[in-house]
């Protein structure tokens, strides 16, 4: 008679509890890596935030002014006298433009390592290449925030004149500028007269670390879409806030995309939302902060001092 060895493995059951086990143990470290990652995203968005206020603070010292909100070459200009007029008045970040209407953030370009972009265009046209490349559709990582879960760095929007009217990709940002600083505060930003002005961080009457300049906002939002260089001719598209309403207007905490407000800056979780100030600081603003609280922290001359909850 043969005689057979036993065979050696597992059996069915102790399969299945070695699979429970393992689902177990992913369940517990998902939101541990989860965390981790928000953790490290955020750390990489307070860096974007700081070299920004950097930025911001270098293009104020060359100037001596901040750049303005939004201008175009068919916008009024201000004097520093005061004066408004329009034409070819050129401020000192060359503005108005010659070739397309710009954001502040195009003007932050050589502050950010992004100047052979800028001088592609000389500062004043828009629509210019550099190294082969549209500089209107290009994304930059300093200009995106790792935590910005919306689903696509460019929105495609065609013009009549523009590359024969087909579909271009516009560059989008996961951060905005504060209406009030870099337009006329309490002005009414849908008025272009009301955007171009030299502000000079020297000239933030309530104190360059206590007024916010930069803040987190999604890049896609609604039908809209925060453009890094382009868009103030339709502000649902530009990357502003403290626009619609004034600076009174908290931010949004976590909306969905469908859901999403494009005039106001965006916590893209529970943890708060990632401001830059006038100073170059930049810190998180809890989400359970009071609507007055954010809204002084927007106003760069209340007057008033910061209540408890900032």
């Amino acid at each position: 008679m043969s005689r057979f060895s036993p065979r050696s493995g597992f059996t069915l059951i102790e399969l299945l509890v070695v699979i429970a086990i393992i689902a177990i143990l992913i369940g517990l470290l998902l939101p541990a890596v989860q965390k981790v990652r928000e953790a490290a995203g955020r750390t990489q968005s307070m860096n974007n935030l700081r070299q920004m206020g950097i930025a911001a603070n270098s293009m104020n010292d060359t100037a001596p002014t901040l750049s303005p909100g939004w201008n175009a070459w068919w916008m009024w200009a201000p004097q520093r006298s005061g004066a408004w007029v329009t034409g070819s008045y050129r401020g000192p970040w060359g503005n108005a433009t010659t070739m397309g209407d710009v954001t502040y953030f195009y003007h932050m370009l050589p502050f950010v390592e992004q100047k052979a972009m800028y001088d592609a265009g000389n500062g004043l046209n828009l629509f210019a290449s550099a190294s082969g490349t549209n500089i209107w559709t290009m994304p930059l990582k300093t200009f995106t925030a790792p935590n910005d879960y919306s689903q696509v760095p460019n929105l495609n929007i065609q013009y009549g004149w523009l590359a024969g009217n087909a579909m271009t990709p516009w560059a989008l940002s996961s951060y905005a500028v504060n209406y009030q600083v870099v337009g006329r505060r309490g002005g009414d930003p849908y008025q272009s007269a009301q955007w171009d002005r030299p502000q000079s961080i020297q000239g933030v009457q309530d104190g360059s670390s206590n007024t916010i300049l930069h803040a987190e906002k999604l890049r896609q939002c609604a039908s809209g879409g925060n453009m890094l260089l382009h868009g103030g001719w339709n502000l649902q598209y530009g990357p502003y806030f403290a626009t619609v309403g004034g600076p009174a207007v908290k931010f949004q905490s976590a909306p969905t995309i469908a859901a999403c407000d494009w005039t106001r800056a965006t916590a893209f979780s529970a943890s708060g939302i990632l401001v830059g100030m006038v100073d170059g600081s930049a810190r998180t603003v809890s989400n359970s902060i009071s609507v007055s609280a954010w809204g002084l922290a927007c106003d760069p001359s209340d007057g008033s001092p910061m209540p408890s909850d900032w």
